[in-house]
């Protein structure tokens, strides 16, 4: 088999060549959709990696396979081995076909357009996606991606749910101008105060022009292999798509992220640049664009794919979305408040993130080269492990200073070994991002976690690691180089081929390979396993019989090949780093190991199968127990460094740092307002004292009615009505009374404090009644019980009735979506578009307060309550399928001015959704509107409103806090 050298071929020159390019009979079929087509293009505009293609050219061309094109001629040049896929999809958007079948492609969720003649889809561009236009057009089209096959919007059925805002690819080659293309003018729904015909888009269009058609000039590397040999290009082909060269998650989402701040690029060339220690940012772009992040074997792990989760981690503490408990995933990048909220960063806020990135990744990558001892990253297990890792360092800052490195360490060991399940490592994530907690209540229930999983199961998964890419065996080689193992000893390789330098350190600086301590060819010939693949699992490849040695040692020029070494000149200390035997006359694996080179070495007689395979297995028994024992001795060193640092007697006191003075406690998010922080940011705040934050932490976070925040103070309710209440501001805590509250109640929360009243502050001028606060919990556990008795004697006190009528039993009461959306659908007389409405709506409230369930029920005929802070934005009932605008506007954050309100007024009248004036608004009265009749056109302007009204309110927040 003949590989040519490397070439370059350009997009345009694949679309060129596709007629003459056949596929092989042994590849797969086309898998991929117009989403992953569109996703292509996107890294194609971007410049992100986009692989490369092997081309096979044979003699016998009609018996390996078809012409890759229906239809093309059958005078075939050459066979795709690899990139069919993208091959394919290049040719699709060349010829404006669609080249996938809906049954087999993996993801045809292409825009729902009818197809008929004169109607024909062609590959268009989504100008809501492109930056600069995204400015002036109206944001219908944005939840579908940059690049979509759609019909001309020229000639688009009006029922298409896209029709506006895309331009046909093939125009950008026939139109130089945007004054050429005054026919698709009428289909630009543009901003307020804007025609197609301003000169902004005239300039947009050139630029946008040329990155189209710079597309066409982008390009792949192409290998050529020459062989008349099926079976070598098979074998190639397999090992190829082992490694699974496609567009994928990550790069869709840094694709998106490219589209948002063209800062990504060089922010994560220069991530590339600092964890793997370039010589700058220039080359690390370089390797980026080359697609050498995916393909360098020494990067793999630690690279392109871990750095976008990362930065997503990043993200998702800053702008204060929650973490699912039991997933983690990248559904973040397709949020359009994430992407609206990204986009809005100022270029030195974006790169904050990106610092903080690079701070976490390297800092991890740190501890893998020292002390775990992985300055090859070759031998690192998939990193997915390290995932809560990287979550406590995003959290809790304080972890990054040096004195919690140990600790650290030995977390990043022990979820290596442990294999804990994906499901416990999200809840551990989950945990890590909690803010109620602090950074010694997440990590020793993980390392317990982790320690319970090491009892049960290493020796067990260590015995069973029998294939070379084993976590196990990649694992094995951090432990060697802890040993500071060397090379086996020259003096075993035969002296022609005998190296003249001294044995090695075995590091990366060695090209270190795997080598079977009892040579695989040889328990092959001798027991007769011709089935047995080096590179899969067998029991030749257990990790008993595996080390790890220098290139130039393994090789069959210059070292041991499949020579079995003596190891007669071996030093004890170099066997010992080995887990080899220390003592000869006391070991099983020195007897196994003689035994066994009197069975399998040069000049021995016919060996005995049986004996070869029982001796054989002692000696891997004896050196996977070694190995066992070589982790726990790991571990427990690490423990030990780890108490030292933090004087600590053990590490089961580990927990004990979460009482600490010096604690470590949760960082506030960047870019999430006061609105919407979660109350133990704001208690931290106040900084109180750590017992009384700690006290103060729980009982927000266990308050049924929640916590209110306003002009700087906080107030907790210990009941679920507003009977009983902590006011928490900087310098005071102050218990208030419901003043109706019957005397005997009152007396019962002054005995149960232990006060002599509850007119003195419990928290003042820096004085602290810490044996009264601690038992605020314990109170608010009895006021719950008694709750129904105090409500009662308030309502007496005032007149009223205590008793609920008989009607209200479904008041307060929690909703699922499914429930609420069958009382949607249970209205009669409402089509499929008011449905379409609701479901809008859902999907816009829920962008302002993602953490918090809208669906609670304050009614019979419930509702969903879409908030920002204390503020009600809009409520959908769906008894009669209303909304109800502007909610609790005497609120923190609330227009104040009398200018504010008459812009308020405007703006809304604006909407259509009826006439309002300063009486409606400023005495916070409810404004009703049912959406039978309400035009999709109606609720664009209407969630218009909304999304200036919210700014509005941040922006007036956020100077309150200043002020």
């Amino acid at each position: 088999m003949t590989w040519n050298e490397d070439r370059e071929i350009t997009v345009e020159e694949v679309q060129g060549l596709a007629g003459r390019l056949g596929i092989p009979h042994f590849q797969r079929g086309l898998v991929w959709g117009p989403d992953s087509i569109a996703a292509l293009l996107e890294s194609l505009f971007h410049g992100t990696p986009c692989g490369s293609f092997v081309f096979w050219k044979c003699d016998q061309k009609s018996e390996n396979g078809p012409p890759l094109v229906d239809g093309a001629s059958k005078d075939i040049s050459y066979f795709v081995v690899d990139g069919q896929q993208r091959i394919r999809s290049l040719y699709s958007i060349g010829n404006d076909e669609a080249i996938w079948e809906s049954d087999n492609a993996e993801d045809a969720s292409d825009p729902d357009q009818p197809e008929s003649k004169g109607r024909k889809k062609v590959w268009c561009v989504n100008l809501t996606r492109i930056e600069g236009f995204s400015k002036l057009l109206r944001a219908h089209g944005k939840e579908y991606s940059m690049f979509l096959f759609a019909v001309d919007p020229t000639r688009a059925d009006k029922r298409s749910p896209i029709r506006t805002n895309i331009l046909p690819i093939q125009l950008f080659e026939e139109h130089a101008t945007w004054e050429s293309l005054r026919d698709y003018h009428k289909c630009i729904v543009h901003g307020d105060g804007l025609s197609p015909a301003d000169s902004d888009f005239a300039d947009l269009y050139a630029t946008l022009r040329a990155r189209i058609l710079a597309v066409r000039q982008k390009k792949f590397f192409v290998s050529i292999i020459e062989t008349n040999d099926v079976s070598d290009v098979v074998a190639l082909y397999n090992r190829i798509n082992s490694g699974g060269k496609r567009v994928e998650t990550e790069e869709r989402a840094f694709a998106k992220l490219v589209a948002l701040q063209p800062s990504t690029w060089p922010e994560l060339a220069d991530v590339f640049a600092a964890v793997h220690r370039r010589e700058g940012p220039e080359s690390a772009a370089v390797a980026i664009q080359r697609d050498d992040v995916l393909r360098r074997g020494q990067e793999r792990s630690f690279g392109f794919k871990l750095f976008i989760r990362v930065f997503l981690q990043v993200c998702h503490h800053h702008f204060g979305y929650s973490l699912g408990k039991s997933s983690f995933s990248f559904d973040i990048a397709k949020k359009e408040s994430f992407l609206r909220r990204l986009r809005d960063l100022t270029d030195a806020q974006a790169r904050s993130l990106w610092d903080e990135t690079k701070e976490v990744l390297v800092l991890v990558c740190e501890l893998l080269r020292s002390p775990l001892c992985c300055d090859d990253f070759r031998f690192l297990p998939d990193t997915q492990n390290l995932t809560p890792v990287f979550q406590l360092l995003i959290s809790y800052p304080t972890l990054r200073e040096q004195k919690f490195h140990p600790i650290l360490a030995s977390l990043c060991l022990r979820l290596f070994l442990a294999q804990i399940d994906a499901k416990t490592l999200a809840r551990a994530v989950y945990d890590a991002a909690d803010p109620d907690k602090n950074a010694f209540d997440v990590i020793p229930p993980l390392i317990q976690a982790a320690d319970a999983r090491l009892a049960k199961d290493l020796a067990r998964s260590i015995e069973a690691a029998s294939s070379i890419q084993d976590r196990y065996v990649l694992l094995l080689y951090w432990l060697v180089r802890r040993n500071n193992a060397r090379d086996f000893s020259y003096t075993n390789v035969p002296e022609s081929r005998r190296p003249a330098h001294a044995e090695v350190r075995i590091d990366a600086n060695a090209k270190p390979e795997k080598q079977h301590m009892v040579p695989f060819s040889r328990l092959v010939k001798v027991l007769n396993d011709d089935d047995a693949q080096r590179g899969g699992t067998h029991p030749f490849n257990n990790i008993g019989n595996l080390t790890y040695i220098s290139k130039e040692l393994n090789s069959y020029e210059t070292g041991l090949g499949d020579v079995m070494a003596p190891l007669t000149g071996e030093s004890e200390a170099n066997r010992k780093a080995h887990f080899l035997w220390e003592d000869p006359a006391a070991s099983v694996s020195d007897k196994a190991y003689k035994e066994l080179l009197a069975l399998l070495g040069d000049g021995a007689p016919e060996p005995n199968e049986a004996e070869v395979s029982a001796t054989f297995d002692r000696f891997c028994k004896d050196r996977r127990e070694r190995i066992h024992g070589g982790f726990r001795a790991w571990l427990e060193d690490l423990d030990r460094a780890a108490c030292a640092a933090h004087a600590l007697k053990d590490f089961s006191h580990l927990g004990e740092l979460a009482k600490a003075k010096d604690r470590v406690e949760p960082q506030r998010p960047q870019f999430v307002d006061e609105l919407r922080l979660p109350a133990s940011h704001l208690i931290r705040g106040f900084d109180l004292d750590d017992d009384v934050e700690s006290i103060l932490i729980r009982l927000a976070s266990r308050s049924r009615s929640g916590f209110k925040f306003k002009a700087g103070g906080l107030r907790i309710q210990l009941t679920k009505g507003k009977s009983v209440c902590l006011q928490v501001s900087t310098d005071r805590l102050v218990l208030e009374l419901d003043g109706r509250i019957a005397p005997d109640h009152r007396a019962f929360i002054v005995r149960f404090l232990g006060v002599e009243s509850l007119e003195v502050p419990l928290v003042h001028a820096g004085s602290v009644q810490l044996a009264t606060i601690e038992k605020l919990p314990a109170l608010a556990d009895e006021l719950a019980r008694i709750e129904d008795q105090i409500r009662a004697g308030i309502e007496a006190r005032r007149g009223g009735r205590a008793e609920r009528s008989a009607g209200s039993v479904d008041k307060n009461k929690t909703w699922t979506e499914a429930q609420f959306l069958a009382a949607v659908e249970a209205k009669q007389g409402q089509g499929g578009a008011t449905r379409k409405l609701v479901d809008r709506l859902i999907l816009f409230g829920r962008e302002f307060d993602p953490g918090v369930d809208p669906f609670r029920s304050r009614s019979k005929e419930g509702s969903a309550i879409f908030n920002i802070g204390e503020i009600g934005l809009f409520t959908l009932y769906p008894k009669d399928l209303y909304i109800r605008v502007l909610r609790n506007l005497k609120r923190h954050g609330a227009p104040e001015t009398a200018a504010e309100w008459e812009e308020v007024i405007n703006r809304l009248n604006a909407c259509g959704l009826g006439v309002f004036s300063n009486k409606d608004l400023g005495h916070a009265r409810v404004v009703e509107k049912r959406l039978a009749g309400m035009t999709d056109d109606d609720l664009d302007r209407f969630m218009r409103f909304v999304s200036w009204f919210v700014d509005g309110a941040r922006s007036r927040v956020a100077r309150s806090s200043v002020d």
